[in-house]
């Protein structure tokens, strides 16, 4: 297939890039790009124009800017998630922010429901997961309520968020047993949310970067958690500050704002109290002090703790008692969260065995493919890693070796994609976060290879000991911390000699 790319002239391109910074606030990368002028050109094939260039001045130039905001939106943002991805966040925020939250209103004689906005929600199925375990504690059987409001800026993906139904992309970790009662099977490989879920969230479409928030009208006020993650990361900085300060006076006081560890470096912390959760990073509304953040690695918790304190000023991270909840926490949803973590790896090692009788090691299969790499083997290391691929797919380490290897002969479109694919299974995985940021700075796209960067940088300080194994061989921890460290401040200097 052609280069989209290729098919749209360089001005015009520049035009997009404007546009989506104005009316979206974002800088895309090359492959989200293409993606969006592929749609672009089905969508001016579909409407009778006779090429994309026409199709695109008419949606810069003349379409009403409603319209030009709702085909931008569908064209170049992306919705890759999955039921329960990053569940240890959910888990910390029911087991340990919401008790607080419950207690905190009774102390004011406030009413018990639990106001959640899922901003950024994609198609649906993280504010949906996120129900699935509020229901699992049995708030109405404790006397409590909560409520979800679910918002993004594609109206294709809350179309399809409505309508609740999944196919086997958005399960790419099996689920456990406790929680298939929720879904109901379809016809097709399909399955739907019950009734009981859907009615708990609520769907609309907005853009955070313009003021229809925070309203009464788009449930946006009064707020006591705002669960924004992977979002404005890819946002310009000016408009990344204003998002973040529209989230502080959307929440109550002492509300909360949940980040990942690379977005919450752009924040300034002056209103906030900072603190680090499982998979996260923790903002408490505050009244207007500075607040001073510690190195997390200095901090010392118990594992069984989810929410560790790293703000100078205050001397926990939450209200007296959460810790207690948090430690008497179920057997069963340890067990749950476990299982969702190890759910791909058992099916992949399952079916294999079911074939074989054995599990290949991956870090025996990653050695030979470095070996083949470094004598120029790529194509039958390639041939290597897919003859493994049944048992391996549900593996990280599965996309960020072949995501090394298409690095090693050029092919960056696909490496990019190896690279997401991992971080799609495993998030917070620092080796694909580290070379996803790397390659994406190679490509010119410095924002968000640098936020990448700054995400493994804040995951490497929690657990400053230890190794890192990288395709390029094995680097201690405090060696990689430094590396990265050195890489973000000489950019950080080059940008000050260029502003002077």
């Amino acid at each position: 297939m052609n280069d989209p790319c290729g098919e749209i002239s360089r001005e015009s391109i520049s035009m997009i890039k404007e546009a989506l910074e104005r009316y979206l606030g974002i800088c895309c990368d090359r492959t989200v790009l293409r993606g969006g002028l592929r749609a672009l050109r089905k969508a001016a094939e579909k409407s009778g124009y006779s090429s994309p260039e026409e199709f695109l001045f008419w949606l810069l130039m003349e379409a009403p800017e409603k319209e030009r905001v709702r085909r931008l939106a569908e064209f170049f943002t992306v919705g890759e998630t999955y039921f329960f991805r990053g569940v240890r966040v959910f888990l910390a925020l029911r087991d340990g922010l919401i008790p607080d939250i419950l207690a905190r209103k009774r102390s004011l004689g406030l009413d018990q429901n639990v106001r959640i906005w899922s901003a950024g929600c994609s198609t649906g199925e993280e504010p949906y997961t996120l129900a699935i375990l509020l229901e699992e504690a049995g708030p109405r059987e404790s006397g409590w309520s909560y409520s979800i409001v679910a918002t993004d800026i594609n109206g294709g993906f809350i179309a399809r968020a409505k309508k609740a139904r999944y196919g086997q992309w958005s399960f790419r970790k099996p689920l456990p047993e406790k929680y298939k009662k929720y879904f109901t099977a379809l016809e097709g490989g399909e399955f739907e949310v019950i009734p009981d879920i859907k009615k708990r969230v609520s769907f609309s479409v907005l853009n955070l970067v313009e003021e229809g928030y925070p309203s009464p009208a788009t449930g946006t006020s009064r707020l006591d958690v705002i669960i924004c993650r992977n979002v404005i990361m890819y946002m310009l900085p000016e408009y990344r500050r204003k998002v973040v300060e529209r989230f502080r006076q959307c929440l109550v006081e002492g509300g909360f704002l949940i980040l990942t560890p690379a977005e919450v470096h752009s924040v300034e912390t002056e209103g906030w109290k900072y603190s680090v959760i499982p998979g996260g990073a923790l903002l408490q509304k505050t009244s207007r002090r500075p607040t001073t953040a510690v190195r997390a690695s200095s901090v010392s918790a118990s594992e069984k703790d989810p929410v560790i304190e790293i703000s100078a000023r205050s001397g926990t991270g939450l209200p007296r008692g959460s810790s207690q909840i948090l430690k008497q926490r179920s057997k069963d949803d340890d067990a749950a969260a476990a299982e969702i973590s190890k759910a791909g790896e058992l099916a992949g090692r399952r079916k294999v065995e079911s074939q074989s009788g054995t599990v290949p090691d991956i870090r025996e299969v990653a050695g030979k493919i470095q070996g083949m790499a470094n004598d120029g083997q790529y194509e039958e290391a390639l041939e290597l890693i897919d003859r493994h691929a049944e048992a391996l797919k549900f593996r990280p380490e599965f996309y960020y070796l072949k995501g090394a290897l298409f690095r090693e002969m050029g092919r960056t479109e696909e490496a990019l994609a190896s690279y997401r694919r991992a971080l799609y299974l495993d998030p917070h995985w620092v080796p694909a976060l580290i070379a996803l940021g790397t390659l994406l700075k190679a490509q010119g796209n410095r924002v968000a290879g640098n936020n990448f960067l700054r995400e493994a940088l804040a995951l490497l300080k929690q657990k400053p000991e230890g190794e890192i194994s990288l395709f390029d061989g094995n680097f201690d921890v405090p060696d990689l911390i430094g590396m990265i460290e050195a890489v973000l401040e000489s950019e950080k200097r080059e940008n000050g000699r260029k502003g002077n």
